[in-house]
Order: C-alpha cells, then sequence, then structure tokens
C-alpha cells in the first residue's frame, strides 16, 4: 500500500483523486494492524483529498467516511462515528432505495454505533426495520440477513430476552453454515454460545464457545474473536464454579485485548466485570469490589453510564456492597438505576429480579 501511494503521487501529485484512494487503502491495513491513530489520519486525509476531487456523497467519499467509522468504533469513539453514518445514510438514500444492501448495511452499523451507547430502544427500532424489509424481499439467505439479524439478537440479549435472542442467533448459524466460506461464522457460533450461557444452558453452550478460532493470525477480526472466546470461557468456567480455570482464561483475555485495545476500551472493562465475579464467587468480597468498579468505570467511559452492561455491572455493585455492609452507597446506586431498568430490559430479565430482590433487602433492613 505504501508502494500504491508512491506511484499515486508520481502519477496524480500530492493532492490527486488516487492519492486520495490510496490512503484509504493504506488505513484499512493499517487498522487491521492495530495502529489506530495513523489508520484515523489517513483516513481523513484520504476523505479531505476525495471530497475536494468528487464530492460529498460519491461513492468514494462515502466509501472512506464508512471506514473512519469502523477506526472510530475500535477506538471506542461511538457518538463519533454515529455523527458520520447518520449523515451518510442521509445522504445516500437521496438516490438508494430504503433496502437497497448498502442502505441495510449503513442502518446496521448506525444501529450498533447507538447500541454501543446504550439506547436500546433507538438501535432495536433501526434492526428490526432491516429485518423486516429483507424477510419482505426474500432474502432470508444473504449474508446481509445473518448480520441484520445477527444485531437484532445482540439487542434482545442486552435487553435479557434469551428467548428470543437464542432463537435468532440459531437461525443465523443454521443459515450461515450453508455458506462455509463465511467469514463471520466464528462470530456467529460465539453469539449463540454466549446467550446459551447467560440463559444458564451452559451443556448447550460449551461446544460452541470451546471451538477453536481457526484462521490466520495477523488478522484483527480473527484476534478480537480469540479474545471474546477466552472472556466468554472464563465466564462459563465461573459457573461452572472452576473459578481457577475461569482467572486464566480472564487472564489471557486480558493478554490478547491489551494486544488489540487501548486500556480503556470497554472489552477490558467486560474482562474486569468477570474477574470480579469470580472474586465475589469465591467469597473474596474485599478484592472484587475495587476489580468491579473498574469495570464499572471502563464501561461508562467506553458505552456510556446507562448502557445495558454497565447497568449490570453497577448492579452487581451494588449487592456486592450490600453484601459488605455498605447499603448508604447501595442503595444511591440503586436509585440512579430505578428508572432505566424497566425501559432497557425485559420484564424476565435477570436484572429486573435482581434488582427487585437487592430492593427489598435495603428497604427490610
Amino acid at each position: 500500500m505504501q508502494r500504491s501511494l508512491d506511484y499515486a503521487r508520481q502519477s496524480d501529485g500530492a493532492e490527486g483523486i488516487r492519492v486520495g484512494q490510496s490512503l484509504y487503502a493504506l488505513a484499512e491495513v493499517e487498522m487491521r494492524m492495530g495502529q489506530f491513530d495513523a489508520a484515523e489520519a489517513n483516513a481523513k486525509r484520504s476523505i479531505e483529498l476525495l471530497r475536494a476531487r468528487t464530492s460529498d456523497d460519491s461513492v468514494e467519499v462515502l466509501a472512506a467516511t464508512g471506514f473512519l467509522t469502523e477506526v472510530y468504533e475500535q477506538q471506542g469513539r461511538y457518538a463519533e462515528g454515529e455523527a458520520l453514518l447518520r449523515k451518510m445514510l442521509t445522504t445516500r438514500l437521496r438516490t438508494l432505495s430504503a433496502d437497497s444492501t448498502w442502505a441495510i448495511t449503513a442502518r446496521n452499523n448506525l444501529a450498533q454505533a447507538i447500541q454501543l451507547q446504550g439506547r436500546i430502544v433507538e438501535s432495536t427500532a433501526l434492526l428490526r426495520e432491516n429485518v423486516d424489509l429483507l424477510r419482505a424481499a426474500e432474502q432470508r439467505d444473504t449474508a446481509t440477513y445473518f448480520i441484520s439479524l445477527n444485531n437484532l439478537a445482540s439487542l434482545l440479549e442486552q435487553a435479557g430476552d434469551y428467548a428470543a435472542s437464542i432463537e435468532m442467533f440459531g437461525e443465523v448459524l443454521d443459515r450461515a453454515q450453508a455458506h462455509e466460506n463465511d467469514p463471520r461464522l466464528p462470530t456467529y457460533r460465539q453469539n449463540l454460545g454466549r446467550s446459551l450461557l447467560l440463559a444458564g444452558r451452559l451443556d448447550a453452550a460449551w461446544p460452541l464457545l470451546n471451538r477453536d478460532i481457526e484462521g490466520g493470525t495477523d488478522s484483527l477480526d480473527l484476534n478480537i474473536e480469540r479474545g471474546r472466546r477466552l472472556a466468554h470461557l472464563a465466564d462459563w468456567m465461573r459457573r461452572s464454579g472452576r473459578f481457577d480455570e475461569a482467572m486464566r482464561y480472564a487472564d489471557q483475555a486480558s493478554a490478547q485485548f491489551t494486544a488489540l485495545f487501548p486500556a480503556e476500551h470497554p472489552r477490558h472493562g467486560a474482562v474486569a466485570r468477570i474477574r470480579a465475579l469470580v472474586l465475589r464467587d469465591q467469597g473474596r468480597l474485599a478484592e472484587a469490589e475495587p476489580e468491579l468498579r473498574r469495570a464499572v468505570q471502563i464501561l461508562g467511559a467506553g458505552i456510556g453510564k446507562d448502557a445495558n452492561a454497565t447497568l449490570e455491572a453497577e448492579l452487581q455493585l451494588a449487592q456486592l456492597l450490600a453484601a459488605r455492609g455498605e447499603q448508604a452507597e447501595a442503595n444511591t446506586l440503586l436509585t440512579r438505576m430505578a428508572p432505566l431498568l424497566g425501559v432497557r430490559f425485559v420484564d424476565s430479565a435477570p436484572a429486573r429480579r435482581q434488582f427487585a430482590e437487592l430492593q427489598q433487602k435495603l428497604g427490610a433492613g
């Protein structure tokens, strides 16, 4: 890509359209190597050059802008990505139909950026729109449908509707397995396994979560999946009472994510939460508390203090504080969460039940 950029500059000068295209391609390589600052700088320069040579709604500018939103996501800068995606979708829908592949993909990406900021209802509406459009168009065996249904299932899982998420993840995996070369198969397996795990179906979850992530070790996407697998296995071991193994997997997941993401990335918060719960389940409450506080802080800063994962971690912190006799702070946390749980989690979600139980316990105390 560096050679391509050199040739483009020789051919078109420092600000030619092919320079913009080469910068965009170089930025993608840099992102997949984990060089996020360099990728962001080159993507922005690419957009600047392409916009000057084409127009705001050109395919080239939209492609480069879409790539920049991927860089923002990898950096945990979800609000910035959302702003760009909204602008892209509005621009492109002037000339494309709502059920076009490009519009479906852009709506998926926008929904994910919104989801990662904790606005579940808004994100779910966008994803249901995509799924309905694709089903109406008889597009159930396309990669676009798999991604749309997978994303909707992820939101429902976050809301605690495990029955719905398991059904949808199962459909996605069944259909995608007919396409043996689908690069997202490891993701789909891990997602179904995670939902089964959260629903307490450990035996069904194990073969999905334990399966190795095959493929090159230089792939950012596959390396992220390897980190997710390790985190999921840590939680599986915790729920199975195998605490030493849970900690080993958590440490491995942490090391994997440290090689991929900055320290403030939400994935580190997720691992910190698992580690804290292992300590809690071992009765080591004094050690669990700072780790759980760290998880709440990282998740709150990365995906929003009102995001579902943050709220779940905060609820677990309140439970821990109550168990340690720190009822005043536990009550403060419950008061903050009270108006949020009803709109972010379904009635049957474990978080709703645990909140009610803790509220009753503290009230009785």
